[in-house]
């Protein structure tokens, strides 16, 4: 059982990063999923990648059948495995929307109803979230909690167009750090399994 250079454990780096990795898929489905909502997207049948109701991550991606609990090291290699799943299926999700589908989809719709000042609601209470955003740049950080601000202002004056802008603003931006983000997370994490994971 190794440690890091900041003094943690094998399991307990383990279990930080699998806690990381659900929070940011958590917050990512429901983002995307109110962000959706607000725009009338309608994806096939049956799809469910972008509805809110599908997280947590703890269901999505629960412990590999047959894990000995008994074993330290098993269950810490499964919540690094857990935590990749998790991020493999955050890039998805990510690249799916693009900024121009989302604005093309905000033209379409027209006047916003009730149910997407709603969704627009759902999605700026999580704000300002900030510390989901320690992984990105300092530049990065400063424009989403700008974003983020802007949007909970818009939300107390209910002023449902600024709080649109807003969000869509974050959408980029997010967008933005987390394809850079997602990719170098899940090499680093896969270093961390052995070689047949």
């Amino acid at each position: 059982m190794f440690e890091d250079e900041k003094g943690f454990s094998y399991k307990t780096l383990a279990e930080m990063e699998m806690s990381k990795a659900f929070r940011y898929y958590n917050y990512v489905r429901e983002f995307y999923g109110y962000l959706c909502d607000s725009l009338d997207l309608v994806f096939e049948e049956g799809c469910d990648e972008f509805d809110p109701a599908f997280a947590p991550a703890e269901k999505a991606f629960p412990p590999a059948e047959g894990v000995d609990d008994s074993s330290t090291n098993v269950v810490a290699l499964d919540n690094i495995a857990r935590a990749v799943r998790a991020y493999e299926a955050m890039q998805e999700i990510v690249g799916i929307l693009d900024e121009e589908g989302v604005e093309k989809a905000a033209q379409e719709r027209g006047m916003m109803q009730d149910s997407h000042k709603f969704a627009l609601t759902s999605i700026a209470e999580y704000f300002p979230t900030t510390s989901l955003w320690r992984e990105f740049d300092e530049s990065a950080q400063k424009q989403l909690e700008k974003y983020a601000n802007d949007a909970q202002s818009a939300m107390a004056l209910m002023e449902p167009l600024s709080l649109e802008s807003a969000i869509h603003k974050i959408f980029v931006e997010q967008k933005e750090c987390l394809e850079k983000f997602l990719p170098q997370k899940i090499d680093e994490l896969k270093k961390l399994l052995p070689k047949n994971t």
